[in-house]
């Protein structure tokens, strides 16, 4: 035991057998319980680190299906175009050309 200071009171506790063994074996459910609780800490703190990866992913993936729904729409309008192109082009290989109509020929 430890030195003792002069004027410090001391007292004894006196545990039957019996609780002295409850007590004990408590303590060694509680620490074993403690080092289940630091281990579900860590692996809820390992979970959290991969969720916000995947959150991350999922960012990316979003902004890649904006992306890809920007370019289809794009593509149709670029499609739209060129039909109507077409049909400029057709109707006008079937006119009349403009120096024909001028001269009357």
């Amino acid at each position: 035991m430890g030195v003792r200071e002069a004027g410090e009171i001391t007292s004894t506790v006196t545990l039957e057998r019996e609780r002295y063994e409850a007590m004990l074996l408590e303590l060694g459910e509680l620490r074993k319980l403690n080092e289940f609780l630091d281990q579900y800490r860590k692996d809820l703190s390992a979970k959290d680190v991969q969720l916000k990866e995947k959150d991350r992913e999922l960012e990316e993936v979003k902004e890649i299906l904006l992306e890809t729904e920007w370019k289809d729409y794009e593509l149709g309008q670029a499609q739209k175009r060129i039909q109507e192109l077409e049909l400029e082009l057709a109707r006008m290989k079937t006119s009349i050309p403009w120096w024909k109509k001028v001269l009357r020929l």
